[in-house]
This record gives structure tokens, C-alpha cells and sequence, in this order.
């Protein structure tokens, strides 16, 4: 049995062709903007004028005193005005001082006080002048009458940190036993 040759098939060589023209026109489309670069200008060096040597030195002609310079930078003003370093601070002492002050202030309270003794947490909120904004009682037991909490609640914000205690604003807790 003898096969017959398959058929010519042209579309497989035009397509190649087509191909090509194809991939031309959206090159050379792409390309449509592109200018040759402009030639490169050079500019002429210049010529600088010829030096003048002086064939006798001058003379010598004495300053006259003038500024004395220019004056310092405020920077360098800054630098050499700086403070000494401050000592670390000690917190633990910082705390024994205001518990201190708060026991030698605390018989101011002790009027408010009807007998019978009281244990209690205090809290006071102080502000950067040192003096008492706003004041809280704690009772460790029992109830603490209305009366009694108003009169040491008013007493305490009486009171106010010496100069040397201020640190800024703060929140002051500490125990008594009036």
C-alpha cells in the first residue's frame, strides 16, 4: 500500500512571514519617538590671564589694630557654660526624707481624732509647688467616720513639702497611727 503525500500546507510558511512583519511594526512603532542624541557640545577651555610677578617685594606697612576676631559661636558659648553633673539620685534617701517630714507633720492630725486610734494608709497626690492637691484615707480597720475623714482630709491638704523635698509633681503613700 502505497500512503499519498499529505498536503501543502501554506499557512505555516505565511505565518512566519507574518510574524516577522509584525514584530517590524511594533518595533519600529515603538520606536517612532526616539531622536538621535544631539552632539555633544564641548565649550572652550578658558584662558586664565597671566600671573603678574612682582619684581620688588612691598613694603611693609604695619597693621593698624583692628577686631579682634570674629566673635564666639553661641554653640561654643553653650559648650563651656555647661553644668557639673549631677550626683546620682538616691531614692532610697529621697524616700526616708519625705517619710520623715510626713511623721513630724502627722500630730497636726491628731485633733481630728475622737479617742480611739486609728491606723491608716494615707495617699496625697502633691503638685510641683510642693503643696497638697488632693488628699486619701485608707483605714486599715474599720470604718472612719465622716466627720473625722472631712477634718484630716482637710488637714492634709494644709500641708506642703519643704523646698528641699520638691521633686515635681508626685504621689505621696505612707502609714500613720494617730
Amino acid at each position: 500500500m502505497r500512503f499519498s503525500e499529505p498536503p501543502p500546507r501554506r499557512w505555516q510558511t505565511s505565518g512566519g512571514v507574518a510574524l516577522v512583519v509584525l514584530l517590524a511594526f511594533a518595533a519600529g512603532w515603538l520606536l517612532r519617538d526616539c531622536e538621535p542624541p544631539p552632539p555633544s557640545i564641548t565649550a572652550p577651555v578658558p584662558e586664565c590671564p597671566p600671573a603678574i610677578v612682582p619684581s620688588e617685594t612691598p613694603p611693609c606697612i604695619p597693621e593698624e589694630p583692628g577686631p579682634a576676631g570674629p566673635a564666639p559661636q553661641r554653640a561654643e558659648l553653650r559648650a563651656k557654660r555647661r553644668l557639673p553633673a549631677l550626683a546620682p539620685r538616691d531614692e532610697d534617701a529621697d524616700r526616708r526624707a519625705l517619710l520623715a517630714w510626713a511623721r513630724a507633720e502627722t500630730p497636726a492630725l491628731r485633733p481630728c481624732m475622737d479617742g480611739e486610734p486609728l491606723r491608716t494608709t494615707v495617699r496625697v497626690w502633691v503638685n510641683e509647688r510642693g503643696e497638697v492637691e488632693r488628699a486619701a484615707l485608707h483605714p486599715s480597720s474599720g470604718e472612719l467616720d465622716r466627720a473625722a475623714r472631712t477634718c484630716l482630709e482637710q488637714r492634709l491638704r494644709t500641708w506642703c513639702l519643704p523646698e528641699a523635698l520638691r521633686s515635681g509633681a508626685r504621689e505621696l503613700v505612707f502609714a500613720v497611727r494617730l
